[in-house]
């Protein structure tokens, strides 16, 4: 896949910070042969203690989370990959999903959120502590994407989402599978 190689090995020019949120986050320009793309950066040395995450882990969660998302074929996690030559040092650099930051989870149509059943899924497998409204993106093909995933794949039951709507339900036998990509 291009964009990782892109990610991993393209220049990386910081064209700002991410302000709402705890740890440093960068928006990122990638050049990379014929590739021109922004991208998120989460430096390791920018994460703030968590009591219950060991120190410095984060930003290879956010890697295991789209390496599961990939295993699965479920594309839901934009490519991401963790990169140790990087401006602030080594970190997590994620493919950036252009989207109306306006339209996100409490304002999504019925119909968009049947399109979560696979969110509430991946949120229990990767055992996600921190799915809010504004973690679940549609880009402008209508893809559903999800993002930021430092606080997940621990080792206690930490799972912590605003999808709750599907609670007690059972899942398409696709999902478990792999028969390709859920709906």
């Amino acid at each position: 896949m291009l964009f990782l190689e892109a990610l991993q090995q393209g220049d990386i020019e910081l064209q700002g910070q991410f302000l709402h949120g705890s740890n440093y986050t960068f928006l990122a320009h990638i050049t990379y042969q014929e590739c021109d793309f922004q991208a998120v950066y989460k430096p390791t040395r920018g994460e703030q203690p968590l009591w219950d995450f060991p120190t410095g882990t984060l930003a290879k969660r956010e890697v295991a989370a789209f390496e599961v998302s990939e295993a699965l074929r479920w594309e839901l996690v934009p490519p991401t990959i963790y990169r140790r030559k990087a401006p602030a040092g080594p970190g997590s650099l994620q493919f950036y999903v252009d989207h109306d930051p306006r339209y996100h989870y409490f304002n999504f149509t019925p119909e968009d959120h049947q399109r979560l059943r696979p969110v509430a899924l991946f949120d229990l497998l990767i055992n996600n502590a921190d799915r809010k409204g504004s973690h679940v993106l549609l880009d402008r093909d209508r893809h559903l994407w999800l993002i930021d995933h430092g606080i997940c794949f621990n080792v206690d039951d930490k799972l912590r989402t605003v999808i709750w709507e599907f609670c007690r339900r059972t899942f398409p036998r696709r999902f478990i599978d792999r028969s390709g990509p859920p709906d």
